[in-house]
């Protein structure tokens, strides 16, 4: 098969993560693949499309796309499919109001496509909603590459820690609005990784984020956090942060929201908390204890791997492909 992947910049975490893993893998199984990002000018665009015959099958990632630009689209694709990891179908910066816009268009790109592949199954309940075939096939991390370090942590301090952009800050800064205090029986320290440093009184550790610096990163996380508000916006998250922690080693504490309840195996491979109370409670622990934060994080990192890597939803997402040759 000739498999072309369209996104829209190289560092956007959905390519990172759903589409630049898998394309050697595909190669090496016979496949020609290709990726592509889509331009801004119309012009540009419009040569983009004209391109498009030549592939079996043509992977939008997330776009939503105008009319002229979808309806150009559609004619030049053998078969379309969309992909999609985030609730683009909801205002983002209202935690995930209706949109007519957004819905219009998000109706129209699944109308348009062969099949939505989405990456839990709150996206695929919306593809449903919308009328559209849709598989899920969940994001996911290259644990050959996102592995614990060879050497052991910082000794005599424990790093919790964060990744994320500056859209995700504001999950982060609600939650250390409830642990102002919080201490535990040993040094510790929270590393901040973001494009910006978030704004909170609270003491962190912020490191700017870069690719080439990422990996090193989370390595010396100790623990890893995700905080997230209960909203739909927050519900089609992919869980990133847990999986980019659990990969490292790192066991993890996240709010129980969308994918991140199969994400994280609660009181195995980290804890699912609600209240500030559970917060402090769980990071306190993990903090004290080195044997559990030990136990957990091999826990995390197994469970990665059998589940949440490119080697395990390699078949997954081959097999969606393949069905529309």
């Amino acid at each position: 098969m000739r498999v072309l992947f369209l996104s829209t910049r190289p560092d956007k975490p959905s390519y990172r993560f759903r589409v630049a893993p898998f394309l050697r893998p595909l190669a090496e199984g016979g496949w020609e693949v290709e990726a592509a990002f889509v331009p801004r000018g119309w012009w540009a665009r419009r040569r983009l499309w004209k391109s498009l015959a030549g592939f079996d099958v043509v992977v939008v990632q997330k776009r939503l796309f105008g009319r002229l630009d979808l309806g150009s689209l559609r004619r030049r694709a053998r078969r379309l499919v969309y992909d999609l990891d985030d609730a683009i179908m909801y205002r983002s910066d209202e935690g995930g109001t209706d949109d007519p816009r957004r819905e219009s268009r998000f109706r129209a790109m699944v109308g348009a496509a062969d099949l939505v592949i989405a990456g839990n199954e709150f996206l695929a309940g919306e593809v449903r909603a919308a009328g559209g075939r849709v598989e899920v096939v969940p994001t996911v991390v290259d644990t050959d590459l996102y592995r614990p370090a060879p050497e052991r942590r910082e000794a005599g301090r424990v790093t919790i820690g964060w990744s994320g952009s500056s859209s995700t800050n504001r999950y982060l800064v609600e939650l250390l609005e409830g642990l102002r205090g919080f201490d535990a029986g040993r040094p510790w320290r929270l590393r901040v990784v973001s494009n910006s440093r978030p704004e909170t009184g609270f003491p962190i550790d912020y490191a700017p984020w870069s690719d080439a610096a990422e990996i090193g990163l989370l390595q010396s996380f100790d623990v890893a956090i995700m905080p997230l508000d209960d909203t739909p916006w927050s519900r089609g998250k992919c869980g990133m942060k847990l999986i980019l922690g659990q990969a490292v080693g790192a066991p993890v504490v996240s709010s129980p929201v969308g994918v991140n309840r199969e994400i994280v195996v609660d009181g195995e491979t980290g804890w699912l908390v609600r209240t500030p109370e559970e917060w402090a409670d769980r990071l306190r622990r993990l903090v004290e204890d080195d044997a559990l934060r030990s136990r957990m994080g091999e826990a995390a990192r197994r469970w990665t791997v059998e589940r949440w890597s490119v080697r395990a939803v390699l078949p997954r997402l081959r097999d969606c492909l393949a069905s529309l040759g």
